[in-house]
């Protein structure tokens, strides 16, 4: 994981300054305080390693893209159920999706980072309120996931996408939203993370299962039965589709619901985790 510098307000901070018992001391949970300083030091991290993100924001993106979808389009048949539109114009939209689940990685390898090493104790006894930490870590994932649809959108016109500036608009701020699901979840699991090998396991386990079972590549109609149980009980089968449906200029409010509903759940979730969390770091040496 990427780190740096901790800002300036963090100063003077030191570890016989963190206590168990300081809870009572801290902000609110609700309290925003910090989201600002948060927000900060977390574009900071982005920028800090210059290979990484040209990694992250460009190549990445153009891959799914030019490699994957422009490769799988003339192997879909003709009669799958594609909205009444092109291949790539099925896909990108949830390409978009599968960008925003990136963020579930990068908040895992952050707050593993922090949470062991004590820098989210420092930032809550410097002041920072649960609800504005967990807020301000995604600033720097949305700028990110704006970069990475600016990247890909001219390649996928060129490739033969058809897409309204309406439409697309609205699938950025649509996904710029959802982005807080996966990265709250990842807030919320690091709590159970002993160690980097767990880390690592709880990425690589939940991030494939649900980004190739989710219908990004391939209609839900037509898949098999049990593929689409499966795709239900996933949280991104919904952002595809709401995402899917905005680009496309029409919106299915139940399933746009679903998705913000489980948004919500899931960052109230986080900042009462981060709330509770135990102050003090669990790295030696």
């Amino acid at each position: 994981a990427m780190t740096a510098p901790a800002p300036p307000c963090f100063a003077g901070w030191t570890r016989r300054n963190v206590h168990p018992g300081n809870h009572a001391l801290l902000a609110s949970p609700w309290s925003l305080a910090g989201f600002a300083v948060v927000a900060e030091f977390e574009l900071r991290v982005l920028f800090a390693t210059k290979a990484n993100l040209v990694s992250d924001l460009v190549v990445q993106p153009l891959v799914y893209l030019v490699l994957l979808t422009a490769g799988l389009q003339n192997l879909i048949a003709s009669d799958a159920q594609l909205d009444g539109g092109n291949y790539i114009t099925y896909v990108f939209p949830g390409l978009l999706a599968l960008q925003a689940v990136r963020a579930f990685a990068s908040t895992v390898y952050r707050a593993t980072a922090e949470r062991r090493w004590g820098q989210l104790a420092l930032k809550r006894l410097a002041g920072v309120g649960p609800l504005g930490y967990v807020l301000g870590m995604c600033p720097p994932l949305v700028l990110a996931f704006v970069i990475q649809a600016a990247v890909s959108t001219p390649l996928a016109l060129w490739l033969g996408m058809s897409a309204s500036p309406l439409g697309w608009l609205a699938t950025i701020v649509l996904g710029s939203i959802l982005l807080l699901f996966w990265s709250a979840l990842a807030l919320l699991l690091t709590t159970l993370v002993q160690n980097y090998q767990q880390r690592d396991a709880v990425v690589s386990l939940l991030m494939l299962p649900m980004m190739f079972s989710a219908p990004v590549f391939f209609s839900l109609a037509d898949a098999p039965r049990y593929l689409q149980v499966v795709a239900w009980f996933n949280p991104l089968t919904y952002q595809v589709i709401a995402m899917r449906n905005a680009f496309n200029g029409r919106f299915d409010w139940s399933i746009v619901l679903i998705a913000l509903g489980c948004t919500v759940a899931v960052v109230l979730a986080a900042t009462a985790s981060v709330a509770n969390s135990d102050l003090l770091g669990s790295e030696r040496g």
